[in-house]
C-alpha cells in the first residue's frame, strides 16, 4: 500500500491536476513500449526511443508518456524490472514513477498507462501506441519475455486491450488514433475491437523491420486535426525509411466510425456465401479463398491472415458474390493505404486454411468478427478439418512437356477430383545418391484447366553456392517460389558482442526481378514461437 501510495504521489506531482491546468496540450500520446527480445538482442525499442527524442518538437502542444518495459534488459537507462513510467519531450526520458510491475501481456498493466495519461497529463486529444512484435489477431501483440509458460511469452490478446480500454476513460472520450508500430495488426479484427474507444486505427497489414516505424510525424503531431491526418503523415515516414528496402512494407489508417457500416456489409455477404457454402460450394469458395493475397508470408509461419478488399475482388471476378456495397463501404473505411507490394489493401482478416493447429487453439473468440462471418468459418472447418470431400486414391499418371527453357509438369484429375480441387503444390527433388532424394524447388503456382487437367511450370533452375570462379561448393539448396521472388532457409555463422560463436535459423528473402536476377531483400530469424516471426530481420 505504501508503495502504491508513493507511486501515485509521484504522478500527481509530475503535472498539475486537470483542473488545475490553464493551457492543455493540444496531444497527449500515450507509448506502451514492450521490449521484448527486440530491446534485449539488439536496443531496438530504446533506437525507437531516440527517434522520438529527436522528432519531439519545441513548445507544449504535444506530451509524450512512456511506459517501458516486458525486456530482460535495456540497452538505455530503464529497470528492467518494473514498468518504468516517463515523460519523453526533447531532451530525453524523464522517469515519473514506477506503474506496474507485472506482465506488460497483463491488461491491467495497459490500464495503468491510459489512466496516468489521462489523468495527469491533459490533452484535447489522446493517443495510444503499442510498440513491439505482433501476431496478428489470433495471437494479438505485446509479448514480455520476462512472463514465459509452455506457450512462449505472455503477449496482449484483442480481447485483453479491449478490456483495459473499456476500464478506462477512453470507454467514454474516445482515443484520436490508436497505433501498432507491431507486424500483421492491421486487420478487421482489430478495427472492431478498438472502435468502441478510438476514431481511427494506424497499423501494418504486413511483418515490419525491427527498426518499426520513422518517429520524424512527431514533429508536427500535435497540429494534425484528426487521425486521418497523422495516419497519412505516419505512412509517408514509414514509407520513405523504407525506400531503399526491398522488404515488403505496407502502413495503412483506417476510420473506426465505418467498422458498424462494415461489419453489418460483412454479415450481409457471408450470410449468402453461408447458403452457398452449405448447398455443397465449399470448393468454389476455398478456391477464391487460395486466389487470394495472403499477408505475413515471409515468416515460416502460416498464419491465415488475407487482404480483405482482395477476397471480395476475387469472389466477384469469379462470379461467386456481388461484393460491390462492401468494397464500397471498405474504400470508405480504409482512408490511408501505403504499400510496396500489389494487392494488398489496408486491412486483413484471418480465413482459416492452412493451420489447423492455429485455428484448434486460437485466443480470438467468435465475438471478435461480425456474427455471420464467424458461423461461415465455423462451417468451413467443420468441412476443412473433417473427412476428404474428394477421392484422391490410386495412381494418377504426371506429364512433362517441354517448353521455351521450361517444363510443363501436368497431372490428370478424374471428373472428381477435378470438381474436389482447389490447389495444388509442385516439388521438384533430385537424386542425390542411391534413393535418396532432396527437395530443391516448390511452388504453389499450379492451375486447373478445363478438361481437368492441373499445370505448373519449372524453369528448370537450382540454386548452388559458389566461390568467386563460380564453380559450386554445395549440392542445390532448396528454395520455394513465392509471390514476390524466392526464399531459403539457412543457418548463418557469426560472432555476437562476446566475440562468442553465433548460429542463427534464418530465412533469406530474395524478389525476382523482371529480367530474371534475384534482389536480396532481407533475412528473418526462424524461432519456434510464431509471436516472434514477424519484427525479426536478423542484423546481418
Amino acid at each position: 500500500m505504501l508503495a502504491c501510495l508513493l507511486a501515485a504521489l509521484l504522478l500527481a506531482g509530475a503535472v498539475p491536476a486537470q483542473s488545475e491546468q490553464d493551457n492543455t496540450a493540444a496531444m497527449t500520446l500515450m507509448v506502451y513500449l514492450c521490449g521484448s527480445d527486440l530491446e534485449t538482442t539488439r536496443g531496438a525499442a530504446s533506437a525507437d526511443l531516440a527517434e522520438m527524442i529527436a522528432a519531439y518538437p519545441d513548445g507544449d502542444d504535444l506530451q509524450v508518456v512512456v511506459m517501458a518495459s516486458g525486456a530482460a534488459g535495456w540497452h538505455s537507462d530503464i529497470a528492467p524490472d518494473t514498468a518504468a513510467i516517463c515523460m519523453l519531450n526533447g531532451d530525453g526520458l524523464h522517469p515519473i514513477g514506477v506503474g506496474a510491475s507485472g506482465s506488460m501481456g497483463d491488461p491491467a498493466t495497459l490500464g495503468t498507462l491510459l489512466a496516468c495519461g489521462y489523468e495527469q497529463f491533459p490533452a484535447r486529444q489522446y493517443a495510444l501506441l503499442l510498440w513491439d512484435h505482433g501476431a496478428g489477431p489470433l495471437l494479438g501483440v505485446c509479448f514480455d519475455e520476462r512472463y514465459t509458460d509452455e506457450n512462449g511469452m505472455d503477449g496482449l490478446t484483442l480481447a485483453e486491450i479491449g478490456q483495459a480500454l473499456a476500464a478506462s476513460p477512453f470507454a467514454r472520450e474516445k482515443l484520436a488514433w490508436i497505433g501498432f508500430d507491431a507486424c500483421l495488426m492491421a486487420s478487421l479484427e482489430t478495427a472492431c475491437m478498438a472502435a468502441p474507444y478510438a476514431r481511427y486505427m494506424i497499423a501494418s497489414q504486413e511483418t515490419e523491420p525491427s527498426t518499426g516505424w520513422d518517429y520524424a510525424f512527431l514533429t508536427d503531431l500535435a497540429q494534425d486535426a484528426s487521425g486521418e491526418e497523422t495516419g497519412r503523415r505516419a505512412a509517408a515516414c514509414y514509407m520513405a525509411s523504407q525506400k531503399d528496402s526491398l522488404a515488403v512494407a505496407t502502413l495503412s489508417c483506417v476510420d473506426l466510425s465505418c467498422m458498424a457500416e462494415v461489419s453489418a456489409g460483412m454479415d450481409a455477404l457471408f450470410g449468402q456465401l453461408r447458403l452457398t457454402q452449405q448447398e455443397g460450394g465449399y470448393t468454389q469458395l476455398a478456391a477464391c479463398r487460395a486466389d487470394t493475397k495472403s499477408t505475413g508470408c515471409a515468416s515460416a509461419y502460416a498464419y491465415d491472415l488475407i487482404d480483405l478488399v482482395d477476397l471480395l475482388e476475387v469472389y466477384q471476378a469469379e462470379g461467386t458474390a456481388d461484393c460491390g456495397g462492401l468494397l464500397a463501404q471498405l474504400a470508405r473505411a480504409i482512408v490511408v493505404n501505403r504499400s510496396n507490394t500489389p494487392f494488398l489493401n489496408g486491412l486483413s482478416v484471418y480465413y482459416p486454411f492452412e493451420n489447423k493447429a492455429q485455428y484448434r487453439s486460437a485466443a480470438l473468440t467468435p465475438e471478435a468478427l461480425p456474427a455471420e462471418y464467424a458461423a461461415f468459418l465455423a462451417e468451413a472447418a467443420e468441412i476443412w478439418l473433417g473427412d476428404t470431400l474428394t477421392d484422391w486414391s490410386g495412381e494418377r499418371s504426371l506429364e512433362t512437356e517441354a517448353l521455351a527453357g521450361e517444363t510443363a509438369v501436368t497431372l490428370s484429375l478424374t471428373e472428381e477430383q477435378a470438381a474436389g480441387f482447389t490447389s495444388a503444390r509442385l516439388m521438384i527433388l533430385a537424386l542425390v545418391r542411391g534413393d535418396e532424394h532432396q527437395l530443391i524447388y516448390q511452388t504453389d503456382d499450379a492451375v486447373l484447366t478445363e478438361d481437368g487437367r492441373v499445370t505448373a511450370v519449372y524453369r528448370g533452375d537450382a540454386l548452388f553456392l559458389t566461390d568467386s570462379r563460380g564453380d559450386m561448393l554445395t549440392g542445390a539448396i532448396p528454395y520455394r517460389l513465392t509471390e514476390d521472388g524466392i526464399a531459403l532457409s539457412v543457418l548463418l555463422i557469426g560472432e555476437n558482442d562476446a566475440g562468442d560463436s553465433d548460429i542463427c535459423g534464418a530465412r533469406l528473402m530474395y524478389r525476382l526481378e523482371e529480367d530474371g536476377a534475384l534482389s536480396f531483400a532481407g533475412a528473418l530469424a526462424v524461432t519456434e514461437d510464431p509471436a516472434l516471426q514477424g519484427k525479426a530481420t536478423v542484423n546481418l
